[in-house]
């Protein structure tokens, strides 16, 4: 069922709490494919520059680290904050170690490119995905290879993979589930159990029921912080919430965003990316069936911050930059979002405006990326907004509900 949110609560303000942080000469030339947090106050950003920026929310850079091609996607470690890894172009996986900024395993692929890597926390087990549809298990301390179901073999002379039916455009993860969305506008959820591979160096997966069929193409899927739902994005400008147990189906949404009206016609934007809010989790208001706040980022530069229980948008802010990635950084005494506003290349190559023999100016290749360029568009920049809990806590639908039954 699609439903439509309510009126804007709070607009973020610029000046009080947005802090920009490339400064320096160190920062990305390409666009930014990835934001991920690494701890309360630091996080990494992956480039199509080849490089993985380490930041700090208070002084900005800390490191670079080349990896000698683009890179598509970054996970990073819940058990040990000095592993992440990369997937490239060139199909290779990087594993690395951020405290001597080395790049200290390479796992090769010969056939399509790598373009998803996560961790299946609390385990050190890395799942990748692939263009061609496979999927890949690694163990980075034994640099082990493992197919997907069981009983997972290991891959002795050649890689053992498990391939999907279609390409995997997402994927999400808990602490029992890996969450893929495919190029056929499915999303396939499979089970499975870390902590008998932590206890007994066995992993058992089940195969996944019949496919949910998405809106659209998905650009982005992530899971609530209790592991309940997830919730995905897609190209067309609507984001989906949707629960895992069958009981909770009815509990299902989705909605229109990031649109905006120009003269007689609507421009409707992808929906990049959407990151949950951790910090009000165990606050959950009126126990609602794990409501909390997330936020997205568009194509029309602006993030958005959503309330999944009052179904209301809590704040919203315009960047200069499509938003190619968000993610929440939540520390004691604080809330910050980053936010990664990169062009990611969905209205064409950017280029200059021309002038014509007229005298007028004309867009050059692209479809409208010269009238983008000329609006300062094409530059890449990383910003950390700091929240009020008025701007990310889940509002408490108790006390609504209790006047409506009082006016009956």
């Amino acid at each position: 069922m699609e439903h439509y949110f309510l009126e804007l609560i709070v607009n973020m303000d610029y000046k009080e709490s947005l802090k920009y942080l490339d400064t320096s000469n160190s920062s990305a030339k390409d666009t930014i494919s990835k934001v991920k947090p690494i701890s309360d106050e630091s996080f990494l950003a992956a480039s199509w520059d080849n490089c993985l920026r380490l930041y700090d929310i208070r002084d900005g850079i800390k490191s670079v680290i080349d990896t000698k091609c683009p890179i598509l996607d970054v996970g990073a470690s819940s058990s040990n904050s000095s592993a992440a890894a990369v997937v490239c172009l060139n199909g290779k996986l990087h594993l690395i170690d951020l405290e001597t900024e080395r790049l200290v395993s390479t796992f090769r692929q010969s056939h399509a490119s790598r373009n998803t890597v996560t961790y299946l926390s609390p385990s050190p087990i890395l799942l990748t995905t692939s263009w061609n549809g496979a999927i890949h298990l690694i163990d980075p301390r034994s640099n082990q290879v493992f197919s997907l179901f069981n009983p997972l073999q290991l891959a002795s002379s050649h890689t053992t993979t498990t391939t999907t039916t279609h390409k995997p455009f997402a994927v999400t993860t808990t602490n029992n589930r890996i969450i893929i969305a495919t190029s056929d506008n499915n999303i396939d959820i499979y089970t499975f159990s870390s902590e008998d591979y932590i206890k007994r160096g066995i992993l058992s997966f089940t195969k996944p029921n019949q496919p949910r069929p998405t809106l659209s193409q998905v650009r982005s899927i992530t899971t609530s912080p209790d592991s309940s739902h997830y919730a995905y994005t897609t190209v067309d400008g609507r984001v989906a919430v949707e629960y895992i147990k069958s009981s909770q189906k009815h509990n299902n949404f989705s909605f229109r965003c990031h649109s905006r009206i120009q003269g007689l016609k609507e421009l409707i934007f992808p929906v990049n990316t959407i990151a949950f809010n951790s910090h009000f989790v165990g606050h959950s208001i009126n126990n609602n069936n794990g409501a909390t706040t997330f936020a997205t980022g568009g194509s029309d530069g602006v993030v958005n911050i959503w309330d999944s229980g009052s179904k209301k948008k809590l704040a919203s802010q315009k960047f200069s930059e499509p938003i190619s990635s968000v993610a929440f950084l939540t520390g004691g005494n604080y809330n910050a979002l980053v936010v990664a506003a990169s062009y990611g290349f969905d209205r064409g190559p950017l280029t200059c405006k021309k002038k014509t023999v007229s005298g007028t100016e004309e867009g050059g290749e692209g479809g409208g990326g010269g009238e983008w360029r000329k609006q300062g568009r094409g530059s890449n920049g990383v910003y950390v907004k700091f929240l009020t809990d008025a701007q990310i806590k889940p509002k408490d639908t108790t006390a609504a509900a209790t006047v409506s039954s009082s006016q009956r």
